[in-house]
């Protein structure tokens, strides 16, 4: 397996229905929508290198209120194995 990044960038703020003011995160922005990351093998682990959140991509989809959780974009590093704490890291890859 080999390591690399996803790059997740929202679209269409204005169309969530949010209050002016509010920004597009967490679940009540996104429900129960969800990113498709099905060329990733099953339970592969990512960090988000923007937050240092660690998901961990489920039936090949990441919920988007995990995502998006503290910011509308992120940038996840995915490895071979998964990750299992907040604190591992994700090794490189030569």
């Amino acid at each position: 397996g080999r390591a690399g990044v996803v790059a997740v960038a929202g679209r269409l703020f204005a169309s969530l229905g949010l209050a002016p003011g509010i920004l597009p995160v967490g679940e009540a922005a996104w429900g129960d929508t969800t990113l498709d990351v099905g060329f990733l093998p099953p339970d592969t682990g990512l960090v988000n290198l923007l937050t240092g959140d660690v998901l961990v991509a489920r039936d090949g989809r990441l919920p988007m209120a995990e995502v998006f959780r503290h910011f509308p974009g992120a940038v996840l590093r995915y490895a071979p194995r998964a990750v299992s704490s907040p604190t591992a890291s994700v090794p490189d890859t030569p």
